[in-house]
């Protein structure tokens, strides 16, 4: 008989804020009460099962932190004119294509590739 350990056993999980403000004793319970909206802005945490009165205070101790403030920036460029936006673009896009070529001189020199750039004749 194999025997799988459950990750999940011994945790509890604490979600505040809105719908599902409570503690859970199941993982699946803490899904359908929204773990994976509220943990990215710090309104979910686990604990051990020890734990549970810590989990009671933390849910109880502070007001939920402010969903979708991780967007600021992308609110404030959308309020900017038309030719803000397009050099904030030209910006972004000059320097992804220099980290691109920059890495690919680097494989360049590390591989022994004789034909790389190719000639610009067909063979």
């Amino acid at each position: 008989m194999l025997v799988v350990a459950d990750k999940t056993m011994g945790k509890l999980y604490a979600i505040r804020g809105g719908h599902g403000h409570g503690v859970y004793d199941k993982f699946y319970e803490a899904i359908d009460a929204g773990w994976y909206q509220k943990q990215p802005y710090g309104n979910a945490a686990t604990f051990s099962v020890e734990e549970r009165e810590e989990a009671h205070t933390w849910i109880d101790g502070r007001t939920p932190f402010p969903e979708g403030h991780l967007n600021v920036m992308k609110s404030k460029v959308k309020e900017q004119h038309i030719f803000v936006r397009i050099m904030l673009l030209s910006i972004f896009t000059t320097l992804m294509s220099s980290i691109i070529v920059k890495a690919a001189y680097l494989l360049h020199g590390n591989m022994d590739c004789k034909h790389f750039p190719a000639s610009g004749s067909v063979p």
